[in-house]
């Protein structure tokens, strides 16, 4: 991938007929960047091939029904995002929110203890419980209901309130995913000892962007991710916005980290 201040170029080779597997271009936590990892970001991208074109993408044809996002571009992200506070050497700010295993809560309604257990690692390996019992601040879920749509659970533990964000209605979230949130909460005040918690929208719900698409549910759970964490507002002025959100999302998988002045100067 090459990055211009105004061209975007990329080229790769896809699986072979063969049956190799596709060339592996890295890894970032436990994600393989290959071929197939890229195809679902770049399918989503509609770039036309002219003689000044500003987006070349070789060997990635438009298609929306391939650029739904999986776990693992979320798991990727979420380690990009983890580098910049609980991965660095001697990060103390406890109010940096924790992002969750997409996968978390389809294994509670299973099997609790395990998840439970799950996050109690993550929770310990970022200093975030002690002696002196629960220290984190925020719980952000990532889940993708019925493996046909992304939102976000958003859990504060300071105020002891929730909320879901549905890229189609992030100030509206349905009883359903309430509920999902409400149940959620009531397997953390019973294993952490925690208060009640109720459900209240966050006063920064304006600033998040709305879903217009039938596809792009996946970014949209990442951009409020990245406006969650790193507290930047990103204006979308236009229908191309996901799209320039998705090559913005290659340009901080190939550097290995979050390219803040970037994104913010795009979407000012």
């Amino acid at each position: 991938m090459i990055v211009h201040p105004n061209k975007v170029f990329l080229n790769m080779l896809p699986p072979t007929q063969s049956g190799h597997l596709p060339i592996k271009y890295g890894v970032i936590g436990r994600v393989t960047l290959n071929y197939l990892f890229f195809e679902k970001i770049l399918c989503g991208v509609r770039a036309s091939k002219t003689k000044n074109n500003d987006i070349i993408l070789h060997n990635f044809p438009y298609s929306e029904a391939k650029a739904w996002l999986e776990d693992k571009h979320i798991d990727c992200f979420t380690y990009l995002l983890e580098k910049l506070s609980y991965r660095r050497p001697n990060h103390s700010d406890k109010s940096v929110p924790v992002i969750l295993d997409p996968h978390f809560y389809e294994i509670l309604l299973p099997n609790p203890p395990l998840a439970l257990d799950r996050l109690r690692m993550k929770l310990n390996s970022f200093d975030l419980l002690s002696d002196q019992g629960w220290e984190a601040h925020t719980l952000l879920l990532p889940m993708a209901k019925y493996n046909q749509h992304w939102i976000l659970i958003y859990i504060d533990c300071v105020a002891h309130t929730f909320w879901v964000f549905d890229p189609f209605t992030p100030d509206q979230p349905s009883e359903e995913n309430l509920n999902i949130a409400d149940l959620i909460c009531g397997f953390l005040q019973n294993k952490f000892g925690l208060q009640q918690f109720n459900i209240q929208i966050p006063d920064f719900c304006h600033i998040l962007p709305v879903q217009k698409d039938g596809y792009n549910c996946g970014i949209f759970v990442l951009i409020y991710l990245y406006i969650i964490i790193l507290k930047h507002h990103l204006s979308f002025h236009d229908y191309y916005g996901p799209q320039i959100f998705r090559l913005l999302l290659c340009v901080c998988i190939f550097c290995n980290e979050i390219k803040q002045e970037l994104i913010s100067k795009v979407f000012q």
